[in-house]
């Protein structure tokens, strides 16, 4: 599971450097397109920090198991969050009524 979100925040990322780019000459677009990229390159980071650490330290017990997958569905959940925070704070967009945000 590790691999696979570690895949999934490089294919986001390869997204916004491209989102950000297409975006060159709408400020407005590129100001939400650049902190999107940011918000995603830290997680892409964080992401493979955890994948580093699921293969030098596997777990030897169920219990562990289950906390790795714990973290790794906080990391998704808190992606959207930090995402949906940083582009009502630093990108100019209103402030969204969904639940969790």
């Amino acid at each position: 599971m590790a691999g696979t979100l570690l895949l999934i925040y490089t294919a986001y990322l390869i997204w916004d450097v491209l989102d950000v780019w297409m975006a060159r000459k709408d400020d407005g677009w590129r100001r939400l397109a650049g902190v999107g990229a940011i918000v995603t390159l830290v997680f892409a980071i964080l992401s493979a920090v955890i994948f580093a650490a699921v293969r030098l330290y596997p777990a030897k017990h169920d219990h562990a198991v289950l906390w790795w997958n714990l973290v790794l569905v906080a990391l998704v959940y808190g992606y959207r969050v930090a995402q949906e925070k940083a582009k009502t704070r630093f990108g100019g967009l209103p402030p969204t009524s969904s639940p969790g945000l």
